[in-house]
């Protein structure tokens, strides 16, 4: 497998303020009461030298950005691929997560663990401003994380978002939120909690409005959005373009073509086997960013038969050719694996994460003794760069499970119909891609609808005591050896359950022009592009 390239996490041409590491908050954490009886406030960490000047950033020009996806709407607690170039465009978080996992300042400027990692203390950035010129204040950061907690908002990060229980103003630069118990992977919900502008909410669908470098200018359906500069961006001097358009192109062929004649600048969600080619292109630069942060999947409603049967399910996971999808489909970007954490990661153990077969004959033997023959069933997809992969997954599903006695109907949805019937468990097999796999392990656990153990949020419908038990207490314990061990029992329960097959590795994949600099891109693959500008 070839190795992906650097920019996984957040590259920059501008120097960036350090912060702090994840491990250093987990010990922050345990230390907290003491650091404050000793005086010692826990804060972000000051900015490091500025690294050797490069050329300087150039003004102006629009960013023609073409991708397969539609956006759902400028809500951006919904992530599905059509947003992935608009969130961090139009809205800004707390802080952010760099490359080496370290928490940076955003529009929160610094913050305090306190109590034992019970309360928060943040103070946020002065002289922000909404697109709307209203300014930036406490209220609204306790207003964006209510609307994200509310299940009929059905943010992506619901589940992660309650486990703070309250968010209270003091004054209208300071911000506490309050813990009913410590959560060692409390931070990476600032990561993701974006600032939402609590007086346009009622319009945030169709006309968000955030803090973010670009404003939107117009939106039209099933062709474009455009965004145009944001002159009062509390980021010195930035945007240096002078708008982005994201242009909806469907077709891949299509996509590439327009990439390579230069009638667009950057593209996002050409296949794998696509990049593999335009890589040889002298012009054009391949990135696959947020390597690790989504795996396709294949989740099965465990509530529908036959996949209520844990033999069943047992059969369908041996008979999942993974080695075959991840050769066709990535293009040696990837590899087969059974569980969703990379090497590095608490929650990985080798033995475990090599613990997949491929084996047809265990298969119908399993099916056998679960008294199972013939079955029709129906796999949901959406090869349209909704769940990228799931189409091709589904034709390597479909040839596979005829020969144990399955006869596969692949029922192919665009995202709109998709996303709301994986969302209501509305299936009995899904070819599926994840995300929030590549941070903390706690984070897939409550952030990632397949994982979490919330049984009316869980899209398979699996629901365990043990699983949730064991989750809970990888949530209150900061020692990393156990919090190790903890995992090693969830993975066993994955492999034992197979409500969620993993089956390779993903990434976000960009080609962009050797003219385009700046560019960035986070641990989710998400874009940034408030300091992207033209050679």
């Amino acid at each position: 497998m070839e190795k992906p390239d650097d920019k996984r996490g957040i590259a920059s041409s501008s120097p960036r303020h350090s912060g702090y590491s994840r491990r250093e908050v987990l010990g922050m954490i345990g230390a907290g009461a003491a650091a404050i009886l000793s005086g010692h406030a826990v804060t972000a960490a000051p900015a490091q030298a500025a690294p050797a000047p490069g050329p300087l950033p150039k003004r102006g020009g629009v960013l023609k950005l073409g991708r397969r996806s539609e956006v759902a709407g400028f809500d951006p607690t919904a992530q599905p691929a059509g947003n992935y170039q608009m969130v961090f465009s139009m809205y800004d978080t707390l802080l952010t997560m760099d490359e080496k996992y370290h928490f940076v300042p955003q529009l929160a400027e610094s913050w305090e663990i306190l109590e034992g990692g019970k309360r928060i203390h943040m103070k946020l950035r002065k002289g922000v401003t909404f697109h709307s010129g209203r300014e930036f204040t406490a209220d609204d950061v306790a207003f964006s994380l209510k609307y994200t907690q509310d299940p009929e908002v059905a943010a992506n990060i619901m589940a992660q978002a309650q486990i703070i229980k309250e968010a209270k103003a003091d004054g209208k630069y300071d911000i506490d939120f309050r813990l009913d118990a410590p959560y060692s992977a409390i931070m990476e919900v600032f990561d993701n909690l974006f600032i939402i502008d609590r007086e346009s909410v009622a319009t945030i669908k169709t006309k968000g409005i955030g803090t973010g470098p670009f404003v939107l200018k117009a939106w039209l359906p099933n062709t474009k959005v455009i965004l145009e500069r944001n002159p009062n961006y509390w980021k010195s001097g930035q945007p240096y373009l002078d708008g982005v358009e994201l242009i909806l192109i469907p077709d891949a062929a299509t996509l590439a073509i327009n990439m390579e004649s230069g009638t667009i600048d950057m593209a996002y969600g050409l296949p794998p086997t696509d990049l593999r080619r335009l890589q040889q292109n002298k012009d054009l630069e391949v990135v696959l960013a947020g390597y690790g942060s989504d795996y396709n999947d294949v989740l099965m409603n465990v509530t529908k038969p036959p996949f209520d049967n844990i033999k069943v399910r047992a059969a369908i996971a041996a008979a999942i050719d993974r080695a075959r999808f991840a050769k066709n489909f990535y293009a040696g970007f990837s590899e087969p694996v059974c569980l969703p954490f990379r090497p590095g990661s608490l929650a990985y153990f080798e033995d475990q994460a090599k613990r997949w077969e491929f084996n047809l004959d265990k298969a119908k033997v399993l099916l056998r003794d679960a008294g199972i023959g013939a079955a029709n069933v129906s796999v949901l997809v959406s090869s349209q760069a909704y769940w990228m992969g799931s189409d091709t997954q589904a034709q390597i599903m479909q040839a596979d499970l005829k020969t144990i006695g399955f006869n596969v109907k692949i029922d192919d949805q665009p995202q709109a119909q998709a996303r709301p019937r994986w969302q209501k468990g509305d299936f009995q097999l899904c070819n599926h891609t994840f995300s929030k796999a590549n941070k903390d392990p706690l984070t897939l656990f409550t952030g990632a609808r397949p994982w979490v153990v919330n049984c009316k949020m869980n899209v398979t419908q699996f629901c365990s005591e043990k699983y949730t038990k064991l989750v809970n207490e990888a949530s209150a314990t900061l020692d990393a050896e156990k919090r190790r061990q903890i995992f090693r029992e969830i993975n066993e329960i994955i492999l034992a359950e197979n409500f969620c097959l993993t089956i390779a590795p993903g990434f976000r994949g960009y080609v962009h022009h050797k003219r385009v600099h700046g560019a960035e891109f986070n641990l989710d693959g998400f874009a940034i592009l408030g300091g992207t500008w033209f050679e």
